[in-house]
């Protein structure tokens, strides 16, 4: 496993990441929230997995984990790209 399965809600009251447990984890992924937020007033569900990738453009597990161990969540910082990948099947 080298991602976090999340469940991404957009709705115009705001934005909801849940984790596969159904836990809130909004405030730990604070830029995929803000991402989330720019797609304006839409409501949608994207069933996807957050993910870290290194330098080469690999999926970084231990990345992903620094990256929540911050103070304030997965935050992007230079390098250390974090995203959202949808689940298409």
């Amino acid at each position: 496993m080298d991602s976090y399965r999340l469940a991404l809600h957009v709705e115009p009251a705001g934005v909801r990441i849940l984790a596969r447990g159904g836990h809130d984890w909004t405030h730990r992924f604070p830029t995929i929230a803000e991402a989330a937020r720019s797609l304006g007033p839409a409501t949608l569900i994207l069933d996807g997995e957050a993910v870290a990738l290194d330098d080469k453009g690999w999926f970084d597990l231990g990345l992903l984990q620094r990256a929540l161990g911050r103070p304030g969540g997965a935050r992007r910082r230079r390098g250390d790209p974090l995203c959202l990948r949808p689940s298409l099947c």
